[in-house]
């Protein structure tokens, strides 16, 4: 059963939210292959059928086909097409409407403009569209589950649609960021201080755009409900990892980032129990496990190079990143004190 009748509307269950988001992360593998095509195969990518659009646009047919089907099962319980579409996946419908149209006019733009190979690829109109239309296809589990969980424990079978979709969401976001993703390329800490000048805002800048898309999934989740398990330790290394291995940046680094702030992160949740009715200890978690994630990446730099900037830089950097997730935290996070955030 893909559904559920309530007295309004129709709730789809989490085994009908997994399946949705197992094939969300077919089509985010197929997006990864294009990047690391883009960025490394360039002399391969003649035309616009190649075999890593091949791997995302099957994911976004058999995405689309999955949804058509669970609208199509509840017309068949008698309603309209529009009252048959499930809380959470109106969104979704739209978003992989608007992610078609956005490849049909990916196929017109490669042919009238050629083949990005650079950052072009990820400003281009078109892939915008891909992307924004991915984003509200992947993001099905967190409103669906909002739907089922109106309390703060989230039941056991709603962890695994919640967090896939987070772990995808988070991956589009610093796919289409990873021209500043610095915790994958803080190379430039290895050029002396006096030839840098330029590259010192953009790595302060760089480092602060990871850590709010980073934090970002953690904070979707304490809004509403207490922090489960997994979603620090699978999140931010996967994600990290993943941006390294397909742009061919600094793995070393980006998995220090990772493992060692998803470490911190699930350490600290399990002592501090973090939640919506504990915001003071949601705030240490976070801002903690990211100064804590950022200290292991430099450190991970100096281990295979030499930092070559003042410490007053890289240990500001640490702190800077810090204090950045706690003002983030303190205005995304509602204080129960003073009765739920309007909306929430």
């Amino acid at each position: 059963m893909t559904a559920t009748r309530t007295e309004s509307s129709l709730v789809t269950d989490a085994w009908a939210d997994l399946v949705t988001m197992l094939l969300g992360a077919w089509l985010m593998i197929g997006i990864f292959l294009d990047g690391y095509a883009h960025t490394n195969l360039v002399d391969q990518l003649e035309s616009f059928f190649t075999p890593w659009h091949a791997v995302f646009y099957s994911g976004f047919l058999a995405t689309s086909a999955w949804v058509f089907w669970i609208v199509y099962r509840n017309v068949r319980l008698g309603r309209s097409w529009r009252e048959a579409i499930p809380i959470g996946y109106g969104p979704t419908v739209f978003g992989l409407g608007l992610f078609g149209l956005g490849g049909l006019g990916d196929g017109i733009w490669h042919s009238v403009f050629g083949i990005e190979s650079g950052i072009d690829a990820l400003l281009s109109p078109t892939h915008f569209m891909l992307f924004v239309g991915g984003l509200l296809g992947l993001s099905t589990a967190i409103r669906t589950t909002r739907a089922r969980n109106p309390a703060t424990d989230l039941m056991p079978s709603d962890r695994a649609p919640l967090i896939l979709s987070l772990l995808l969401v988070t991956a589009a976001l610093a796919f289409f960021a990873v021209y500043m993703w610095i915790p994958a390329q803080i190379w430039a800490i290895g050029i002396p201080y006096e030839e840098a000048q330029g590259a010192v805002g953009y790595v302060v800048a760089g480092a602060l755009v990871a850590t709010a898309v980073m934090v970002a999934p953690v904070l979707i989740v304490l809004r509403w409900w207490n922090l489960p398990a997994g979603v620090f330790l699978v999140i931010w290394p996967v994600v990290n990892a993943a941006i390294a291995v397909a742009f061919t940046m600094d793995l070393e680094t980006a998995l220090a980032f990772g493992i060692v702030g998803g470490v911190t992160g699930e350490l600290l949740r399990r002592v501090l129990q973090p939640g919506p009715l504990r915001r003071g200890a949601s705030l240490l978690v976070t801002s903690l496990a990211v100064a804590t994630a950022w200290a292991a990446c430099l450190i991970a730099f100096e281990v295979v190079s030499d930092i070559l900037w003042p410490p007053e830089i890289w240990t500001g950097l640490v702190v800077l990143s810090g204090l950045a997730t706690l003002g983030i935290a303190w205005i995304a996070l509602p204080d129960r004190a003073r009765g739920p955030a309007p909306n929430s």
